[in-house]
């Protein structure tokens, strides 16, 4: 009975339906009785005149498929984002018009440092950052299901926003969940992290941080049935460190404290907590946890044990010699105001493309070294020259603290191939001593280098010979500019003092200090040039 009752209902809504539509031109209204048509199966096609005439015939570049594709941009732009990527290509080069309903389908549709992201039923895909702090100021707008995507693209967690399950936190995090469901987030449940951050927390989110951590907040919650009777936050405490300077400060519980100095400061058991309204620019705050003694309103709050921190200048990085190489190489990074009183191997240096962070080496207040990246980033490459990835931090403190390098980091190309380029074989492999003629070294992946060095390199030609008459021996060197001819030869001048013997010839490439040797075909190390006399 129910059944035969809806049947009148659906036609009526349906007739009410199309009866609107045929009131309405291009209004919204006409892709209601669209949607309720069959979709035409799509078709291949083998020239224009099996098209309708508003549309084109287009072939994939493999001529694997073929169809009819709109030529105007309304429907295009409809249609479009259900092509494959080759179908879309030569529709858009055949009609002139962009795909602006889909933002990428690849990895290399994007910007570098960026990452294509898709929601998981296709609907929509766009880039997405890979550097942590852009992707946390973009992903709380994004819609839940594209941000889990790119949670698990990207492995950074988004915080800020409601997790549902534990497929939302990466990296350690645990999603802690209210008991009513009214809210989710991910949190760090280590020690340091789970009690600084616990006291700012409403008690239904601490019960549920509890569970998930399985710890306990030691954040005196009698604080809070105090605060009515403190007029206001209570400073003007002196804080004596090492040094006889004394720093205001804020309680903020029994066994939590606010201090704020004035001159930056890098500290290993002390975290940023904001500038306090009305404070000077240059005054940096620090929460102070897990004080010895001392109540609320206390003057003067003293510690049983020393707190360690270093007042030191804010380091700024400049400029990075060699700016290209293979991974795993020495980079040096110049700059000012490098903490010198840190162990030298304290040093960590994140790079923002493949998220490597590599141990540096700390020489002076002006240099230290960072090794490139240890491995080829997993983004398929965009350049024929290599992988620009950038040096965005750098720490002093084994890994605790990094300071950002300049705004968008310091750069580096690592070569596409992960290594030198390579010198196979010379032709001719002889020359007449004192003509000065010219030898070609071919090989392959020369491109890059005249790309990204500022001069191309040089070839070395050396001899060691021992003559049998009265078995003295001759070892010598000479070099001759490296000339760029194509990505698969370079040519040199032969030295017009070189004696008559077996040359091994080498080829180099430089930037400032660093110098980078071709690798060699057949297992060899050098190539064999000889001058007969």
């Amino acid at each position: 009975m129910r059944f035969c009752l809806l049947l009148p209902l659906l036609a009526a809504a349906l007739e009410h339906e199309l009866v609107a539509d045929d009131e309405c031109t291009q209004g919204s209204c006409a892709l209601n009785a669209l949607q309720m048509q069959q979709r035409q199966l799509v078709e291949s096609c083998q020239n224009n005149t099996q098209c309708d005439s508003n549309r084109t015939c287009v072939f994939k570049q493999d001529k694997s498929w073929s169809q009819c594709v709109p030529l105007d941009d309304e429907t295009f732009q409809k249609e479009c984002r259900y092509w494959d990527r080759g179908l879309r290509l030569s529709a858009i080069n055949a009609t002139k018009m962009t795909c602006n309903t889909i933002k990428c389908a690849f990895d290399q549709d994007c910007e570098l440092g960026n990452v294509c992201v898709s929601k998981p039923d296709g609907s929509w895909a766009q880039c997405v950052p890979l550097k942590k702090e852009d992707f946390q100021k973009q992903c709380v707008g994004w819609e839940d299901d594209f941000r889990l995507a790119s949670i698990k693209a990207t492995h950074w967690n988004c915080p800020n926003t409601r997790c549902y399950s534990q497929d939302w936190c990466v990296s350690g995090a645990r999603c802690a969940q209210q008991e009513d469901a009214e809210w989710g987030q991910c949190i760090m449940c280590h020690t340091k992290s789970f009690q600084t951050n616990c006291f700012s927390w409403r008690s239904s989110f601490i019960a549920a941080a509890e569970k998930a951590c399985h710890r306990e907040c030691l954040f005196d919650e009698a604080f809070e049935d105090d605060e009515s009777e403190v007029d206001g936050e209570r400073s003007g405490v002196c804080l004596k460190m090492f040094s006889p300077a004394c720093s205001a400060a804020i309680f903020l519980g029994s066994n939590d404290l606010l201090c704020i100095a004035d001159q930056p400061v890098k500290s290993f058991s002390l975290r940023r907590a904001g500038i306090s309204r009305g404070a000077a620019p240059n005054e940096i705050g620090f929460r102070l946890t897990f004080a010895q003694s001392g109540r609320v309103g206390d003057p003067r709050l003293l510690t049983s044990a020393a707190t360690k921190f270093d007042y030191i200048r804010t380091p700024s990085f400049q400029r990075l010699s060699p700016s290209f190489g293979p991974p795993r190489l020495p980079v040096r990074v110049q700059g000012r105001n490098f903490p010198i009183g840190v162990p030298k191997v304290s040093v960590r240096c994140f790079w923002s493309l493949t998220r490597d962070v590599t141990v540096g080496t700390l020489i002076s207040g002006s240099e230290l070294t960072c090794p490139s990246p240890s491995e080829l980033p997993i983004i398929q490459l965009t350049g024929r020259t290599g992988s620009v990835d950038h040096l965005s931090s750098v720490s002093f403190d084994g890994g605790r603290n990094f300071h950002p390098v300049a705004a968008a980091g310091l750069a580096f190309t690592i070569l596409h191939r992960g290594t030198a380029p390579l010198a196979e074989r010379l032709a001719p492999t002889y020359a007449r001593v004192g003509r000065g003629d010219t030898i070609s070294i071919f090989g392959g992946d020369f491109m890059p280098i005249q790309r990204l060095a500022p001069s191309f390199g040089y070839c070395t030609f050396s001899w060691n010979v021992t003559y049998p008459t009265d078995l003295s021996n001759d070892t010598g060197v000479r070099a001759s500019t490296a000339v760029y001819v194509s990505g698969r030869e370079v040519r040199c001048q032969v030295p017009l003092d070189l004696p008559p013997a077996t040359h091994a010839v080498q080829l180099f490439f430089t930037q400032g200090r660093y110098t980078l040797e071709a690798r060699y075909g057949a297992n060899v190390t050098s190539l064999d040039l000889i001058a007969p006399a």
